[in-house]
């Protein structure tokens, strides 16, 4: 299964692959403001996932660290060292001031939490599994295996570690199957989602 870059004309449709895919996750809904009881309208919070992963990404793009297995519905963010500073940076300049465009009252919640996330992202050299969706219908396939991988792979041949959060319990030992180990676990601030902090080594 290749692996290729998100380009800008794949954007829309990956954009939807993470909506789809990540419509429960903890930490996304934290960071826009609800919990999995805040919404009734599934169909409405798919809009505005969408809409948040579209403006979520316009950098990952422009960038080239957006991935997607071709012919498959799976996607991923792989951050590089070069890039984590700059991706965070954005986050502040960027995304926060637009997240009240899509309608969802989380500016505080997002900002929290990822300053806190922030400060315990090792200041190393590491490459950052920032993002990572399949499609409902097309998971069980090894489509996200693939897309976890390529990262390692390209972390492998830099010889430098990966690193990655979540926020999902079941998330924790899939990733352990490619030989990330949990460094640190906490509540995130407020009233946020438990999430884990994981690292690979080179």
């Amino acid at each position: 299964m290749l692996v290729v870059r998100v380009t800008e004309e794949r954007f829309p449709h990956a954009a939807g692959v993470l909506a789809h895919a990540l419509l429960d996750d903890p930490m996304v809904r934290w960071s826009l403001g609800g919990t999995a009881q805040d919404y009734a309208d599934r169909v409405d919070l798919e809009d505005r996932m969408t809409k948040f992963f579209t403006i979520a990404n316009g950098f990952t793009v422009a960038r080239g660290v957006m991935w997607e297995a071709e012919g498959s519905d799976g996607v991923c963010v792989w951050l590089p060292p070069s890039v984590v500073a700059d991706y965070a940076r954005d986050d502040v300049a960027i995304l926060r001031p637009r997240l009240a465009a899509i309608g969802f009252g989380g500016t505080t919640h997002h900002g929290s939490m990822w300053d806190w996330i922030d400060e315990r992202t090792p200041p190393e050299r590491l490459w950052c599994l920032d993002q990572l969706g399949v499609e409902p219908a097309a998971q069980g396939r090894g489509i996200g295996s693939v897309l976890v991988e390529h990262g390692l792979a390209m972390a492998r041949e830099a010889g430098e570690a990966a690193f990655l959060e979540t926020g999902t319990p079941r998330n924790v030992a899939y990733y352990e199957r490619f030989g990330f180990r949990t460094v640190e676990d906490a509540d995130a601030p407020d009233g946020g989602p438990h999430i884990w902090f994981m690292r690979r080594e080179p």
